[in-house]
């Protein structure tokens, strides 16, 4: 689906993939298998109401029926197709927008037990602000983050991950269950926002769905079904291959604050997460959101940036650069990567740029405008042309490094390159070493068998971002070089680290 049309974007917008009527029937079957009976069914985005029809042809139990769509587009469709089930029970389609209904009003009129079902979109409240949308929730920072994690791509949310958890609230006084479609990373967030926020979720499942062959889109989805109000709460969830009772299946539970993907792997290691005074810390590469102007191919003599342009700049603010790509994918032999790097410190002025380096000023004022350009609030009320993730640390000569994107757990040590440090940009994690010898051991320990099974125990692979810099800082260091024996020999090449860490840290 192309964004270029009005059409495109309002699909987009308001989430319009209609459930194909087999795949509506088969969830609907494998909750009556389940022992799902409900006496109300909701489908609170219902479109063309294609759950509904299938929920309400499977489920005799049922008195009432209620759906809500934003679109009026399928309305007149939905009240035809529904008239001959109203001779069973009591059906209503109406049009109203999900975010300003009263849900509680409607729940309340319902009795018990409530089955809401359905597909809500999976679209993302960054993905409908860049189409200008208006089918978001008022407020936006739901999970009530702070600082930078507000203002960057951790406040980012999809809409459906907001709908569901706002059913669930309404739900957690009812006997109930909560079935729907959505991508497989929600129903995770959804889970964990449940279990910390004390909704008393019970036989909480995930079925995997071929979005492909039911979407024709490429995104990790689920029928994701929770039941509330029949039982005693739970803190773990069965997830299964297929969508069926059947498939492969295994158990995810709450852990240390989060999901844990392997609870054997998790017991094995849980001792290894980190306390209070780590001496090493993992960080960010560098963030500058204007790939075209600031990453530049060696050419020759020259470099050549995003824009085709041939650029000749000073040396003083060019680093050899590498990305997410270069640490995943074979041996690293050389670079041609770089990247220009106006900040050796978060929030350090520039304009000292113009005086000792004019061709690199010239170059940055003849792209002020892309660089004006970027969006993000943490650029605001900083110094011209500014980045994020620099520090000492940053400019290290010596880092071990891993990709955040790529699924495979694979650490680089990165030594300087023609005489200077290699940056990383905000695609990958890296920790600086005050020393190749400390860059050596740190290697071979977080290459180790222990440090694998220690992150695959948390690790889920059809995350967008599996490696996490959280993730990465709660292993401790200097228990996992205990546990290889390597303890003292880090401990003798740390002797001069503490200086170095005040200064980089």
């Amino acid at each position: 689906m192309t964004t270029n049309t009005a059409k495109g974007k309002k699909r987009i917008e308001l989430g319009d993939w209609q459930t194909p009527p087999d795949l509506a029937e088969k969830t609907c079957r494998l909750l009556l298998d389940a022992g799902v009976s409900p006496a109300s069914i909701i489908e609170p985005t219902c479109g063309k109401g294609n759950f509904l029809f299938a929920a309400m042809e499977i489920f005799p139990s049922a008195k009432q029926c209620f759906g809500l769509d934003i679109s009026g587009e399928y309305l007149p469709e939905v009240l035809r197709k529904i008239e001959p089930f109203k001779k069973h029970l009591a059906a209503t389609i109406t049009q109203g927008d999900f975010f300003s209904f009263d849900w509680q009003k409607q729940i309340e009129s319902m009795p018990d037990p409530v089955l809401v079902i359905g597909n809500p979109p999976w679209v993302t409240n960054s993905g409908i602000g860049s189409l200008e949308g208006k089918n978001l929730p008022k407020k936006s920072n739901f999970q009530n983050m702070k600082g930078l994690d507000a203002v960057t791509g951790k406040s980012n949310f999809d809409i459906s991950e907001w709908m569901i958890i706002n059913m669930l609230q309404h739900l957690k006084t009812r006997q109930a269950c909560l079935a729907m479609l959505c991508k497989t990373a929600v129903a995770r967030k959804i889970l964990l926002y449940s279990w910390k926020n004390g909704i008393p979720l019970e036989q909480c499942s995930i079925y995997k769905i071929d979005s492909r062959q039911h979407f024709n889109v490429a995104v990790d989805a689920c029928f994701f079904v929770v039941r509330l109000g029949q039982k005693k709460p739970i803190l773990n969830c069965r997830i299964y291959e297929e969508l069926t009772p059947n498939s492969p299946c295994r158990l995810a539970a709450l852990g240390s604050n989060r999901i844990i993907s392997d609870m054997v792997l998790y017991e094995k290691w849980k001792h290894l997460i980190t306390n209070q005074g780590e001496p090493f810390k993992w960080r960010s590469g560098i963030k500058h959101d204007c790939v075209k102007v600031m990453e530049l191919k060696k050419a020759g003599n020259y470099f050549l940036n995003g824009l085709g342009e041939q650029v000749e700049l000073e040396d003083d603010y060019l680093f050899p650069m590498l990305k997410s790509s270069d640490l995943a994918n074979g041996e690293i032999e050389t670079i041609n990567r770089y990247m220009l790097v106006p900040q050796r410190f978060i929030g350090e002025q520039t304009n000292i740029i113009k005086q000792n380096t004019p061709k690199t000023w010239g170059y940055l004022q003849k792209h002020v405008d892309l660089l004006d350009k970027r969006t993000s609030i943490i650029y605001q009320n900083n110094p011209q042309f500014s980045i994020f993730g620099v520090g000492d640390y940053a400019f290290a000569d010596f880092k071990i490094a891993i990709s955040g994107f790529y699924k495979n757990i694979r650490f680089r040590l990165i030594s300087p390159y023609n005489g200077k440090p290699v940056v990383l940009d905000d695609t990958c994690y890296f920790l600086s070493c005050c020393s190749e010898q400390q860059a050596v051991v740190l290697y071979e320990i977080l290459s180790s068998e222990t440090a694998r099974e220690f992150f695959s125990a948390y690790i889920w692979w059809d995350s967008k971002r599996p490696i996490t810099l959280e993730l990465l800082n709660m292993l401790s260091i200097t228990k996992l070089a205990d546990v290889c024996g390597k303890n003292t020999l880090l401990e003798s090449l740390c002797e001069n680290t503490s200086q170095h860490q005040l200064t980089m840290f």
